[in-house]
């Protein structure tokens, strides 16, 4: 109760402010805090970058990236399902340190490093100092940051862009709370319109991370009241410029929503459904420990449920790591049911607001055990779960099926990958090159993909058609199939009576597999 007749103003300004110590020292905290989290992040990402081989699709990246910048814009744009954003960076990435394992992965790790920045900024504006510590430490061990930090493909780049986006949503809402709406809140919706653009032009499905965001801003509006058009403009602004920024790629990817690129990809089944959520949560190399994997999902589940039942989010944390997060997974199935794209590498950045709920989660607990329970959960899961990632390497070894087709004596023939696969073996065993060199189409008539154009371009191979794969190999008795995993059963429905007359076959173990074939 103020007293009768002063304004709250005047009374807010007799409050005692913060001293200069106090403020130096908050600031020195922060940049403790920051400097943890980055070495924290750092070391994880860095560990072992070199310690596999690339897998066929990190070899895809690094070749066709090493393509002239003007066919990655030209022609190269028509056939690569994903824009060239990723491509060209690390184009020019390659030109300044090279190229290798570590150096090719190395662009991802770099930036996947700042997304714990993005976490620890969120956290604060949602949950004070201690939400956003925990939830920076989340986000540095968190198995799927560090899984897609380690691979040599946009997606690490794709979760720093739209975390970034999230980061200016969510200051930018905080500050449409106050009325009138002040000018600081200008930036930060600038600074989510660019960092939303900027994540089109690495992936296509950020245009579903963009419409969710937008309908957290449309509840907004119409709560306003009275809505003023000072307040109107600013996002009318940002919806113009993303809708102009992002038009050209978006006719690109309407007209490659048929590509043979994800032909690969079967029909929505629930199953497919329950399997993302799962990888999403932990991580997508974790199908040898599924029931496991389940497990600790259930148990992160347990944890954001008892903080949610101790303190409900107020309406700018329920926009940001619920609302916002919910709809991206709602449109991304509702579109997967017309065209399957529902994978957890595309999904990556809800690590962000996953580990930004946990966090919440944890820091609202009233008493200490239950904190320090909470926080034990969470950080034992996420460390046991990229432990196993480091001991298992959920990644295809192309470099042992490489030395493997040149040692052994009956595979000395011609060499014929099903799928447009002889590129990874010709990376890692130039000597290779010398044979003649073939590989099988998944279907028939398939057309010309990114993968199919920059194999043939690289390693001048001809295509077979599948029907005449078993011909083939019995007219070559000392040609060397190579087959992934996930290709595996249609060659040996392909192949028929010739399996069996396969008396070599060898698996290469890491990922999936890749499965060798020689008489």
């Amino acid at each position: 109760m103020r007293p009768r007749g002063r304004p709250l103003v005047t009374l807010v300004g007799t409050l005692p402010r913060a001293s200069s110590a106090t403020t130096i020292r908050g600031r020195w905290a922060t940049l403790l805090d920051c400097a943890i989290l980055l070495f924290l992040a750092s070391a994880i990402r860095l560990f072992w970058l070199n310690h596999t081989s690339l897998w066929a699709d990190e070899v895809f990246s690094v070749h066709w990236s090493q393509l002239d910048p003007g066919f990655l814009l030209g022609q190269g744009e028509q056939l690569e399902v994903n824009p060239p954003a990723y491509y060209l960076l690390l184009h020019a990435w390659m030109h300044l340190v090279g190229t290798g394992v570590f150096a090719d992965r190395s662009l991802s790790a770099l930036c996947s490093i700042p997304t714990v920045l993005v976490a620890y900024a969120i956290g604060w504006r949602l949950g004070g100092r201690l939400a956003a510590l925990l939830a920076g430490v989340f986000l540095a061990i968190n198995p799927l940051s560090v899984y897609f930090a380690q691979e040599a493909r946009g997606y690490a780049l794709l979760g720093l862009l739209e975390g970034v986006a999230l980061l200016g949503l969510c200051y930018a809402l905080g500050q449409t709370e106050r009325r009138p709406l002040p000018r600081i809140a200008l930036p930060w919706i600038a600074l989510f319109s660019v960092a939303a653009v900027a994540a089109f032009y690495v992936h296509y499905t950020a245009l579903f991370f963009i419409c969710a965001c937008f309908i957290p801003i449309g509840l907004d509006l119409v709560r306003t009241r009275p809505l003023t058009w000072r307040r109107l403009l600013p996002w009318v602004g940002s919806g113009l410029f993303i809708a102009i920024g992002t038009a050209i790629p978006l006719e690109t990817a309407i007209s490659m929503s048929h590509s043979a690129d994800i032909a690969w990809m079967a029909k929505l089944q629930l199953h497919d459904i329950w399997t993302f959520v799962v990888q999403i949560l932990a991580y997508p190399g974790g199908g040898h420990r599924y029931l496991l994997v389940a497990g600790a999902d259930a148990a992160l589940a347990l944890v954001v449920a008892a903080g949610l039942l101790r303190q409900p989010p107020n309406r700018l944390q329920f926009n940001i790591v619920v609302l916002v997060p919910s709809a991206y997974c709602v449109l991304l199935i509702a579109v997967s049911l017309l065209r399957p794209m529902l994978i957890s590498r595309v999904g990556v950045w809800l690590s962000l607001p996953i580990c930004l709920l946990l966090a919440y989660a944890t820091a609202v607990q009233a008493w200490q055990w239950p904190r320090l329970v909470s926080f034990a959960t969470v950080a034992i899961i996420f460390l046991g779960l990229t432990a196993d990632y480091f001991i298992w390497q959920p990644k295809e070894d192309w470099t042992s099926t490489a030395q493997a087709v040149l040692r052994n004596p009956s595979c000395q023939g011609p060499l014929v990958s099903f799928g447009p696969y002889n590129l990874e073996l010709q990376h890692y065993e130039p000597r290779l090159a010398g044979r003649r060199m073939y590989w099988v189409r998944p279907s028939h008539g398939m057309p010309p993909t990114s993968e199919s154009v920059l194999d043939t371009m690289l390693t001048h191979d001809t295509p077979l058609e599948p029907e005449a794969l078993a011909a083939f190999m019995q007219a070559n008795p000392s040609a060397a199939l190579v087959v992934r995993q996930v290709h595996l059963g249609t060659a040996v429905s392909l192949l028929g009576d010739m399996t069996d007359k396969m008396n070599i076959r060898q698996t290469i173990h890491g990922g999936g597999g890749i499965t060798i074939f020689c008489r």
